[in-house]
């Protein structure tokens, strides 16, 4: 039997049992999306573990309170509040200077990880651009997903790019990119066609880009998730009811018995970032959907021999 984990008490669970190490203690990092759900959690998991954090989103008052629960008192001073909507490049190429201006005169040019989580989505598909009737062929909402999920990443990226290198050739670390993509990239979505290709371009931009930021000892990898219990359906457009009975339909659809929460894709990208456990790892997207995209299981007996 399935367990039927409701949204709200996945998304209010604690970092678990985690227990703050300082692990992080020295190590620099850049989580875009650090507002809320899977980007929120990780920053609040890294400044408890003693990074020190560039947090990137839209809303500046939900990104100072997740530091001050997650780095009270002296240690929020290791963190650093951007505000910025990357679907707008502008105000991206404008978080990339930031963030460039922050690492070089706190930390004396050191960067160690990017994380590109920053992404979105909302209903697009061929009928529903057709049905709309403003002679708009559903270019408006591709232009959208794709400024968002894919030419932000690319324009942060490269923008840091330099700043990963440098890093690498003056504190002798391993930089790490890791982009949060999704299986809808994988393995596609009805109704959904604008998303999926956007995070289909995201998978290949990280594959393409591992190969030119090898040579030079920086990696880059992406994470796949599936459903992981965050505002994604809500932002989607879903009422709470609606997201309720979605995440109920999802648990069904995932082998395992669940879906993801923020823990789980925190974990993969500490791992993909952690250079002494994944160093040898690069130009790899990371399925993580609980069983979600494997073939439907067909009944096969052997044959007795």
């Amino acid at each position: 039997m399935c367990r039927i984990y409701h949204p709200r008490r996945l998304m209010q669970r604690p970092l678990g049992t985690h227990t703050p190490t300082m692990s992080g203690a020295g190590k620099v990092a850049v989580v875009t999306g650090a507002s809320s759900g899977i980007g929120a959690h990780l920053a609040a998991r890294m400044l408890a573990d003693g990074w020190s954090v560039a947090l990137v989103a839209r809303s500046v008052d939900k990104m100072h309170a997740v530091v001050a629960k997650a780095a009270p008192g002296a240690a929020a001073k290791r963190a650093f509040v951007i505000g910025a909507d990357l679907s707008d490049m502008d105000q991206t190429r404008r978080a990339a200077r930031e963030v460039t201006q922050w690492v070089q005169e706190r930390h004396n040019g050191r960067l160690d990880v990017l994380v590109n989580n920053a992404g979105a989505g909302k209903p697009g598909s061929m009928e529903a651009a057709n049905a709309a009737g403003n002679g708009d062929c559903g270019e408006a909402n591709l232009l959208w997903h794709l400024q968002l999920n894919t030419v932000s990443v690319f324009v942060l990226t490269t923008a840091l790019k330099d700043v990963l290198i440098e890093s690498q050739k003056t504190h002798g670390n391993l930089p790490s990119v890791v982009n949060v993509g999704s299986i809808a990239g994988l393995a596609y979505i009805k109704d959904m066609a604008t998303y999926c290709m956007a995070k289909a371009a995201l998978h290949s931009f990280t594959k393409s880009s591992s190969l030119e930021l090898a040579p030079h000892k920086v990696r880059m990898n992406a994470i796949a998730p599936a459903t992981v219990v965050t505002n994604f359906p809500k932002n989607f457009g879903m009422t709470d009811e609606q997201q309720k009975a979605f995440v109920a339909r999802s648990v069904s659809a995932h082998p395992i018995g669940r879906v993801g929460t923020p823990h789980d894709t925190t974990e993969a990208i500490l791992f993909l970032a952690d250079s002494a456990r994944s160093g040898w790892i690069t130009g790899d997207v990371l399925r993580m959907d609980g069983g979600r995209c494997l073939p439907l299981p067909t009944a096969y007996t052997t044959p007795k021999l």
